[in-house]
């Protein structure tokens, strides 16, 4: 006996054992009431019908050739995406509820269907999160379509809980997809501070005065913050650490707040503390400050300004643009490396560069004491960052997720992004129109406007001059 592959057959289909690639064990000799497997395997390149014939050559005298007909369409490739990864329903109290859903799509190939066998709970017998019971399984998406699951947090007990639900699908890749569940239930987090107001009285130009904003949790559970500067804030304000971590219920953590007069005249800000605390999500801290005039050297302060959006985290807009100052011996105060940011120039001076908010814009460096030696400053602004090529981070910002979660979303196939396609069409999506930018650099002198000037940067590593600045005499002049 032989078999093969007949003549015209797509080069999709393959047999085992078959001639000729396997010919050392042709003919193939089959012992009376024996019989042989023989194994046809299609492997689709393409999306249409594919036909051919398997034949049998044998020494059947009533059927010396058999020719078995091969066909077979491929419908494409079902492919799960499920969003978000993660379900957070935050504080909920015992008795209350809160729900939210969470989105299966078909991400697929061809016409292949992505049948959803089963969302299931992880543990099954979970008394905490429940899905819509009005969902029938098996469901079926088209590709493109999707399908939205509403996930209910419902707590039995005041605790931290932490689950998981199980998206079963046909994706022969990922059939089984992880979702994170988290709700707590505990006694809220309750957020207090020792003053809500803050001054700083009769700070002489160039010199900073620093006051303790104690911050303390009096609720059940974790209190987290955000701290960030409200809108219109004056620019001699900053605070220390930037990022706070949670606190324990019953802990307390400090908040340096510091002003550094850089103008003649009141200075005011508002410090704004947003935290997980159901009934007081925004706490307001109100900031104001004194600069009287100095007897001693001048100073001087830089303040940059350019085109990024706004002052949030996802807007669609991540431009970066860095102010650099340069010593008389070519050393810089900048914001990259961390070192730059405050570096000490012995017979220059100490600068001081700070910047606060999601994008770090303004970005300002103070220059306090210059020194005892008389030289020649330089001023120059760098296109950090001009949506070409996006970091990790940002990539993880722009799909809405953190870090941590793009990377094992990614390594344990949960999510898929197509390095070209994806990567290229987010980019696309977030930085239309935002390929230069203006940037603008203004300079005071013992807290009066010295000058201001506005250049165009049009792409990643572009680095200008704005100006020069003069130390003599112990004064600064604008050259």
């Amino acid at each position: 006996m032989d078999i093969s592959l007949a003549g015209g057959t797509s080069d999709e289909f393959t047999c085992s054992p078959c001639s000729p690639l396997d010919k050392a064990i042709f003919p193939l000799h089959i012992k009376p009431w024996k019989k042989q497997t023989i194994q046809i395997s299609y492997t689709p390149n393409q999306e249409e019908e594919k036909m051919g014939y398997l034949t049998i050559i044998s020494n059947d005298r009533d059927f010396p050739k058999v020719e078995i007909p091969l066909k077979s369409i491929y419908q494409g490739k079902a492919l799960a995406e499920v969003t978000p990864t993660q379900l957070d329903f935050g504080y909920v109290a015992v008795g209350d509820q809160k729900t939210l859903s969470l989105k299966i799509t078909n991400k697929g190939e061809g016409h292949k269907n992505l049948e959803i066998t089963k969302v299931h709970n992880d543990p099954p017998l979970s008394t905490n999160f429940m899905v819509d019971n009005s969902l029938k399984f098996p469901s079926y998406l088209k590709p493109e379509e999707n399908l939205e699951v509403q996930v209910t947090y419902k707590p039995s007990d005041a605790a931290i809980h932490q689950e998981r639900l199980i998206v079963a699908t046909n994706d022969l890749d990922t059939p089984n997809i992880p979702i994170k569940l988290l709700g707590i239930s505990k006694t809220p987090p309750k957020i207090e501070v020792n003053s809500k107001k803050i001054s700083f009285m009769n700070v002489e130009i160039g010199k900073s005065q620093q006051e303790v904003l104690i911050i303390s949790n009096q609720g059940g559970s974790d209190l987290d913050i955000r701290m960030f500067f409200a809108p219109g804030s004056d620019s001699d304000f900053s605070f220390s650490p930037t990022i706070l971590g949670k606190i324990a219920a019953g802990g307390k953590a400090n908040v340096y707040v510091e002003y550094t007069a850089a103008i003649l005249g009141r200075s005011r800000g508002t410090l704004v503390l947003s935290s997980n605390d159901p009934n007081q999500a925004k706490l307001n801290i109100e900031l104001s400050g004194m600069g009287i005039e100095s007897n001693e050297s001048h100073v001087l302060k830089l303040e940059l300004t350019y085109e990024n959006g706004d002052d949030s985290m996802i807007d669609n807009d991540f431009r970066d643009v860095d102010l650099v100052y340069e010593n008389p011996y070519g050393d810089v105060c900048t914001k990259i490396p961390e070192q730059s940011r405050n570096p000490n120039w012995g017979i220059f001076g100490t600068p001081k560069w700070f910047a606060f908010g999601a994008k770090e814009e303004p970005e300002r460096i103070i220059h306090t004491n210059p020194g005892q030696k008389d030289g020649l400053y330089g001023v120059k602004v760098l296109y950090q960052e001009d949506c070409e090529d996006i970091p990790t981070q940002t990539i993880a910002l722009l799909l809405g997720i953190s870090v941590d979660a793009l990377i094992t979303g990614l390594s344990e196939g949960v999510l898929r992004l197509n390095v070209g396609d994806d990567i290229e069409d987010i980019i696309s999506q977030h930085c239309f129109g935002h390929g230069n930018t203006n940037a603008t650099v203004t300079a005071y002198i013992n807290g009066q406007l010295a000058d201001e000037k506005t250049v165009k940067l049009n792409k990643k590593g572009d680095m200008m001059e704005i100006f020069k600045i003069e130390r003599k005499g112990n004064k600064f002049i604008i050259k």
